[in-house]
Formats: structure tokens, sequence, C-alpha cells
């Protein structure tokens, strides 16, 4: 039996992979289960509300919506050429965030908590269709950034244990991804840590060994 593991970007990396092997017919062991841990899932909307609040990096934090973005466009472009595009969500078209890709990164899936008075809702009027054309092939690849998977894809997916962070720009990605999930009567399991920030399982906090003995848990049951 496999298990599939990452986190961060070892967690866009996991489930593509398990979206990949959901649909290879010559896999005669499939996954038993994935888990992403603070996965970064997604290069649609960077104005979902926790990119908003973790937006630049004067902060405390290891990641920020800045430093994300230039981690996307080193990974999908190989350059940074588009950063303030990304920004400001001015790389995908008026007419692409009124598509189905912009329902699969929906802020609706996103807890009502996290809303606070600072939250700009953002528009669907706007965009750069040049950008767009330069951009759209990866960015809406699933294997590149598995939020963008559909429907179909995700109810082919093994069960998923999800893990994310308080005090991080990559929050709101995993709690689309629960919710798609259970809308699908997929099983998944959240996991989610209050007062806490990416990567803190690597701290050698009291949390941090309470959480990895909660992914051992949930390994041990489900192998």
């Amino acid at each position: 039996m496999i298990i599939i593991d990452g986190d961060s970007a070892g967690g866009n990396l996991a489930m593509a992979v398990a979206l990949n092997l959901s649909t290879d017919s010559r896999i005669t062991h499939p996954l038993k289960s994935q888990i992403l841990i603070y996965p970064a899932l997604q290069a649609f909307d960077f104005q979902l509300p926790s990119y908003q609040t973790f937006h630049d990096e004067s902060g405390p934090f290891i990641i920020s919506t800045h430093g994300l973005v230039r981690a996307f466009l080193w990974y999908g472009a190989g350059k940074t050429l588009f950063f303030n595009s990304f920004l400001t969500n001015n790389h995908t078209t008026s007419a692409l965030k009124r598509s189905k890709y912009s329902n699969f990164v929906s802020e609706k899936n996103v807890p009502k908590k996290f809303f606070n008075e600072n939250y700009i809702e953002t528009k669907s009027d706007y965009g750069d269709e040049e950008t767009c054309n330069e951009v759209s092939d990866w960015i809406l690849n699933p294997l590149f950034a598995p939020l963008m998977a559909t429907n179909e894809s995700l109810s082919k997916l093994p069960p998923t244990f999800i893990l994310l962070a308080e005090y991080d720009v990559l929050r709101d990605d995993g709690y689309i991804l629960a919710k798609r999930l259970k809308n699908l009567n997929q099983k998944v399991q959240l996991s989610y840590w209050e007062g806490l920030q990416h990567g803190f399982l690597l701290f050698g906090l009291e949390a941090s060994e309470k959480a990895m003995n909660e992914i051992i848990k949930y390994v041990h049951k489900n192998v």
C-alpha cells in the first residue's frame, strides 16, 4: 500500500502525482491516500482572503503572496516578468474570471471567519488578454495547479488528509480543496492549527509534535 505526502510546494507535487496516477490504467496498486501539508494548489486567484492578509513581505511569516507569486512564476515560466499582473489578478481575463476555472477556486469555499473588515471583494471585469495568453496553458493545468482539476478528476482521488495553519498565505487553497472534496462525498480529513504559521511542523514546538502525531495516526489508520 502506498501513501503519497508533501508539504508546501511538495503538497502541490503530491496532489499532481495523485491526479496523474488516478487516470493511469497501467497502475495495479492505486494510492491508498494522499497527505497534503499546507499545499500550494493554484495560481489563478491571488486575492483570496489569506492572500490579501499575508500579501507583502513586511510581516514575520515565512511566506507571503509576493514570495509565492515569484515561486509560481519561476516554476511555470522560468521568469518573473508577469509579477505585478499576478499580484493583482490581471493575468486572467474577464472571461476567464467568469469561467468554470474561477469556480474551482471560489472564495465561497473559504470559511466566513476569514473575511475580515480589511477584505476587498475582487471584481471580474478586468484582465490583460496578452498576459493571459502567455500563461493560461500552465496556470490552468491541474498537474501544475491541482485545484484546476475538474470535479470528475477529484472524484477519482484517494482519501485525503489536509493540514493547514492559520497564519499562512496558502491556508485558503487547502480549505477550498477540502470543501470541493466534501461536496463530492470524497473522504477528506482537515486538520487546522490556529496560532501557527506555514512550516510549523519543522519548528520543534509542542504543536509541531502533536500535528506530526496526528499525521502518523492517520497513516496507521489508513494502511
